[in-house]
């Protein structure tokens, strides 16, 4: 399937995971950084080429139900402050659920969806908002598009916002160094380990870093930074993960 016919089911997934999960958002003093700029910091340490970067925002307003005009109406404004260029409409409405996408470009050429999703099940009524943001090439700064995403859509709520960055590094790396760039990304961070897996292929830890300024609580602890590393023998290639608070992504 092409990008606009597979985007309505993929986010409404996410969506539902994240509800699933239940997650409880935590915050610290000021004097943290964000993680859109823990994440490039961290990236710029790790020596990978950058191939990927994603910044999904997400906020709701409950007990509010949005027609489809409504809705429209609300998507093409977030649209327009986002100054989204090539812009282009879809509509889903029907059967308590109406759902509203435009789909362009954002400053530096990124791929950029905007949503207003208004739902009805049973007794829960909600509408929200959502920004999807994916680019291919180094950006000036992912801190400042994560700063405008969340001041367009604070203006309906508290925003959620979870960010990762991919890239590559040629040929297979050895599981040790695999490991090592792992660790050294979360000491950049100070980060502390509290899951992990190392595996030939495939690497794995999630931690939590005092020094980012918001997480969530995932099977019982805190949590705010997610490193994968993956090799794909089809493009000899090893593959680099960094999420935060999670990676929220195939990898």
């Amino acid at each position: 399937m092409d990008r606009l016919g597979t985007y309505k089911t993929k986010k409404i997934e996410l969506y539902l995971f994240m509800m699933m999960y239940l997650w409880i958002l935590f915050f610290y003093p000021s004097k943290a950084i964000s993680k859109e700029e823990g994440l490039q910091r961290a990236f710029e340490v790790s020596g990978a080429k950058m191939a990927e970067y994603n910044i999904y925002a997400r906020t709701g307003i409950p007990n509010q139900l949005q027609d489809a005009e409504e809705a429209e109406k609300l998507c093409r404004e977030l649209a327009e402050q986002l100054g989204i260029k090539e812009p282009m409409v879809q509509r889903d409405d029907g059967q308590g659920n109406v759902q509203v996408w435009i789909t362009g470009k954002y400053k530096e050429g990124q791929d950029i969806v905007v949503m207003v999703q208004s739902t009805q099940l049973e007794e829960v009524k909600e509408t929200n908002f959502i920004i999807d943001l994916t680019g291919q090439e180094q950006p000036a700064s992912i801190e400042q598009i994560g700063k405008e995403i969340k001041n367009v859509l604070k203006q309906y709520g508290e925003v959620d916002i979870s960010t990762w960055i991919s890239g590559t590094y040629e040929g297979k790396l050895a599981k040790k160094e695999g490991i090592e760039i792992a660790v050294n990304i979360m000491a950049g961070l100070n980060a502390k380990e509290v899951e992990g897996i190392r595996e030939e292929n495939l690497i794995s830890i999630t931690g939590y870093s005092k020094e980012i300024s918001e997480g969530l609580r995932y099977g019982g602890n805190k949590v705010n930074i997610q490193i994968a590393l993956r090799y794909n023998s089809h493009e000899d290639r090893t593959y680099l993960w960094i999420g935060s608070p999670l990676i929220f992504t195939a990898y």
